[in-house]
């Protein structure tokens, strides 16, 4: 009796432990396998940014590709794991790309109406790209996996049940970390 088709997800975590024993070629097949999840992501992030962005929803995964291709040796858990460090990848890319920009002009993110209310503000509020990663990143030092609902939440547009599946846990989990994630950078980028 012969085995049947493996399961992409299945497929693409096994691709992903070939490509961290050395096997390039199975990188670049996983990242085929999950491509249209990383440019609707990056696509839903990039909607979000300012009119007239250089940076393109493609430039915007192919660079975080590029990034995760440095971490020669990096062995993923699974799909989701991958999915997980694209966009903390993606979410280097822009805020390299803010630090980059803000000699001249400061760069900003749309916060969807509702996500984080900055004390003052009315309706969607506007912060910059560098304090918002800033923000996650004392808010990582302090919870870590509560960091990375934010950053699914804030840089991958996930629902909270998506979130969910992404990191194996409840939606109330995620339901609450997401609340506390948004108080703390509420309080963050109000100082």
């Amino acid at each position: 009796m012969g085995v049947g088709p493996v399961a992409p997800q299945q497929r693409v975590t096994e691709l992903l432990r070939r490509w961290s024993t050395g096997d390039e070629t199975a990188f670049e097949e996983a990242v085929s396998l999950v491509y249209e999840d990383l440019y609707r992501i990056a696509r839903r992030k990039m909607a979000n940014e300012r009119p007239g962005h250089t940076l393109q929803p493609t430039a915007l995964v192919n660079e975080a590709i590029a990034g995760i291709m440095g971490w020669n040796g990096y062995t993923f858990a699974d799909r989701g794991h991958f999915l997980r460090a694209a966009c903390l990848a993606m979410r280097r890319v822009l805020t390299d790309y803010a630090r980059k920009r803000a000699q001249a002009v400061q760069a900003e993110v749309s916060l969807a109406e509702g996500d984080i209310e900055v004390p003052g503000e009315t309706g969607a509020s506007v912060v910059s790209a560098v304090a918002l990663s800033q923000a996650l990143d004392r808010l990582a030092a302090e919870d870590a996996k509560t960091a990375e609902v934010a950053t699914l939440r804030l840089f991958a547009d996930l629902t909270l049940q998506q979130v969910a599946e992404v990191t194996e846990t409840t939606v109330p989990t995620v339901h609450r970390k997401w609340v506390y994630a948004k108080a703390f950078l509420r309080k963050e980028l109000s100082s």
